[in-house]
């Protein structure tokens, strides 16, 4: 008889504390995110032959998806320059996400911390051959983008603008 008594008191339990676990999930705070976009633009050195492009290239500078960039990418090396991907992704907070570009280049990141005005993520780029081309931890400032690149060869470079929202 002790034996019932014992099992219905440990399903009583157990019920107990399944339905408080579910009723404090749900009142629990909402896990915070951060809104990522990654912009990748093809960079190169258009030669004397080609240089009818160019005016290709200055109106692809003053379009929406790349016109806040024209400064910073003015100062690069390069004179032509194309958006090839551009991608969103919401991530909660120390989780990680990936995002493989067209041409093989993996970005991982984790967002590790948000402010009022401030942005903390960890960022490892691989190229398509699996070599870390950068692995570290970024501030941002509200509102700012930052460009990190790398040349693929001595007239080509992948330039990659990172928002983070």
């Amino acid at each position: 008889m002790s034996v019932i008594k014992f099992k219905h008191f440990a399903f009583i339990i157990t019920s107990c504390i399944s339905a408080l676990l579910a009723i404090s999930s749900s009142f629990a705070a909402p896990q915070e995110s951060v809104l990522i976009e990654i912009r990748a633009i093809k960079a190169t050195n258009v030669s004397g032959a080609e240089r009818v492009s160019l005016a290709a290239s200055e109106r692809e500078l003053e379009s929406p998806a790349m016109s806040d960039l024209k400064k910073k990418l003015k100062k690069l090396k390069y004179n032509h320059f194309s958006l090839v991907s551009k991608q969103e992704r919401e991530v909660q907070l120390n989780s990680r996400d990936t995002i493989t570009l067209a041409d093989g280049n993996v970005l991982s990141f984790r967002p590790i911390s948000k402010d009022k005005d401030k942005i903390c993520i960890w960022l490892n780029w691989k190229d398509g051959k699996g070599m870390n081309v950068l692995d570290t931890r970024l501030h941002f400032a509200d509102g700012e983008t930052m460009i990190t690149g790398m040349d693929s060869d001595p007239s080509t470079g992948l330039v990659l603008a990172i928002d983070v929202k």
